[in-house]
């Protein structure tokens, strides 16, 4: 599962970020985000086909924009709008 930010009002792009690895899963989406009062994020999900367990996954993945900047996005990868 994957998102993109902007910081243009959606004009560009940076390039997308990996939240959670889904190469094992036959389904998996509907992510919801909330930003915390000390600024970091909450993505929710789900999957089905991982693993564990076997049925269907309910995951949380909290982050920071500074932690997927230094992983995922180099300021030069900024893609142009629609």
């Amino acid at each position: 599962m994957g998102g993109r930010l902007s910081d243009s009002g959606g004009e560009t792009w940076y390039t997308p970020l990996m939240l959670a690895d889904f190469a094992q899963a036959v389904d998996g989406g509907y992510p919801s985000s909330v930003q915390l009062a000390d600024g970091t994020i909450v993505t929710a999900y789900y999957a089905s086909g991982v693993p564990t367990p076997t049925r269907y996954h309910m995951g949380v993945v909290r982050w920071t924009l500074y932690e997927q900047s230094a992983l995922n996005r180099p300021p030069s990868n900024i893609y142009g709008g629609a």
